[in-house]
């Protein structure tokens, strides 16, 4: 009965030396946020926002990104203009590294943002991001009528 409690006793001391070892052998990897893929491989960018709205009203932009496997959803940038323009630049997190497998699936992710406009007229929202293959810059444009009343 001593064996298997010698045995046990000198089970943490195995398991912090393979945990060692496992952090010591595994490439670290950072993740890197680069520009959304919004076209992939002939799947069209998919962008939603409203025609109008009233002068104030939330108005809501979703914009489907294209990862998975070593991309997952990043953050959106969102920069108000002039003129009733915004630029809307959503980013999804990549492993930098390139010596981390990943697996071949594909995902999409949802980003969204809400604006808000205070005068009336035609807002102009661009969505820069890039297209697969390749990875060229693109931009998507959408506008929305805002009106003063209905």
């Amino acid at each position: 009965m001593k064996a298997p409690m010698r045995a046990l006793a000198l089970f943490p001391v195995v398991l912090a030396a393979l945990a060692s070892a496992c952090s010591t052998l595994l490439p670290e990897h950072h993740d890197e946020q680069q520009p959304a893929v919004l076209e992939h491989y002939g799947d069209p960018p998919r962008v939603t926002a409203p025609a109008s709205v009233l002068v104030g009203d939330p108005v809501t932009v979703s914009v489907t990104s294209y990862g998975g496997g070593c991309v997952r959803k990043g953050y959106t940038d969102v920069v108000q203009g002039e003129r009733m323009t915004v630029s809307v630049r959503p980013y999804d997190l990549y492993v930098g590294d390139g010596k981390v497998v990943c697996t071949d699936e594909l995902a999409l992710y949802r980003h969204d943002v809400t604006l808000r406009f205070d005068q009336p007229g035609t807002a102009t929202i661009r969505i820069h991001g890039t297209r697969m293959p390749g990875g060229e810059p693109i931009t998507l444009t959408r506008t929305v009528v805002v009106a003063a009343e209905r």
